[in-house]
């Protein structure tokens, strides 16, 4: 009988200790050894909307005027901009066109420099101020009559 009860209590503390392990959650290495996935790149999140134009300034003012939307016409203020992942951006004319002779969609292309920081539409380039999941900021200079201007647009994820 003894010779029973030996085996037979090693298995039940193998089953019990087995049982009672816990397995414990390996970090992934790949994101920053924590389990949370990691933050969006910003090229991600610019993809992953539609924006549409919600509010420019203009600095310095143009006769005491620094909200920039009041100077772009009605019919552009409902445009939107789609930029793709295979570096495409979509231009929609919206619902109010310029002008009837408009295609209602665009494309060009586009990139952001290795920093991201920096989006090149086109040949034009434009300061990557902030993006998030709702919002998207970019900056530019224009020179109007002598003077410098800097552009600050504020777009809303569609």
């Amino acid at each position: 009988m003894k010779k029973f009860l030996k085996p037979a209590a090693l298995v039940a503390i193998t089953i019990f200790t087995l049982a009672s392990c816990k397995k414990e959650e390996t970090p992934n290495p790949g994101n920053n050894g924590t389990n949370t996935p990691p933050a969006p790149t910003k090229t991600e999140l610019i993809t992953s909307k539609t924006w549409k134009l919600s509010s420019a300034t203009l600095s310095p003012a143009v006769m005491g005027e620094t909200d920039y939307m009041k100077m772009i016409k009605d019919c552009d203020k409902d445009n939107t901009l789609k930029f793709n992942a295979d570096k495409t951006l979509v231009i929609d004319n919206g619902s109010m066109r310029c002008n009837a002779m408009d295609p209602q969609t665009f494309s060009k292309t586009w990139a952001l420099n290795t920093n991201e920081t920096v989006v090149s539409i086109g040949s034009s380039s434009f300061n990557l101020v902030d993006v998030n999941t709702s919002a998207l900021k970019l900056s530019h200079s224009m020179t109007y009559n002598g003077t410098n201007y800097t552009v600050t647009e504020v777009y809303s994820g569609q």
